[in-house]
This record gives C-alpha cells, structure tokens and sequence, in this order.
C-alpha cells in the first residue's frame, strides 16, 4: 500500500474515532459533524510538525471535507418547510445565482484570476 494512502486511512480512522468519542459523551453531546470540524481544526494546528508535501495532502483532504459538509448539510434540509416560499424560488434562486457570478468575476479581475 502507498505510503499517501495509508496516511490517508489513517486520517480518516482517526477522525471517526474523535468524533464518535465526541458525541459519546453525555456532558457534550457534539454531532458528528461537528466532531469532524473539530478534527480537521486540530489537524491545521502549527504545533503539528507537517511538510510542505503533507499540507498540499492536507488542503486536498480540507476541500473533501468541506465537500462532505455540504452533502451533510444538504441532507438535512426539509423540503416539505421549503415548499410554502416555493412561488419565489427561482427568482431568488436566479438573484443569487447573478450575484455570486458576479462577485466571482470581479475578485478574479482583480487578482488578475481571470482567464
């Protein structure tokens, strides 16, 4: 097995066990998702003595998480509450649809982003 897969698993057992120790304990009751946050804060901690190589590993693994965080979040969203404001959806939704392409297009402008 690969060395960057192996720290890779070893990363994600380690994760899963903080966080189900985490929402074991009755005094904290955390979510699980929390617990992952938790352990990915611990893990950016200068403390820890990280190569360069391992924080690009590192960074890669963060933008999974975040990834995984928006499946999460997603997931516990009630579509049954979100039907009374569905007459104003798509407008909203295409509002904030131009707005973000926008914001995205004039930051990039100006770190000369853009392609």
């Amino acid at each position: 097995m690969s060395d960057t897969l192996f720290v890779f698993l070893l990363i994600l057992a380690a994760s899963f066990v903080f966080s189900a120790s985490l929402s074991r304990i009755p005094l904290l009751r955390i979510p699980s998702t929390v617990g992952y946050l938790l352990f990915g804060v611990l893990l950016q901690a200068p403390r820890l003595h990280i190569t360069g190589t391992e924080v690009d590993w590192l960074n890669h693994l963060a933008d999974f998480g975040l990834l995984f965080l928006m499946y999460i979040s997603g997931m516990e969203i009630d579509i049954r509450q979100l039907r009374p404001v569905g007459r104003h959806s798509p407008t909203v939704a295409t509002g904030l649809s131009i707005f973000a392409g926008r914001s995205y297009s004039v930051s990039a402008s100006h770190c000369g982003c853009a392609t």
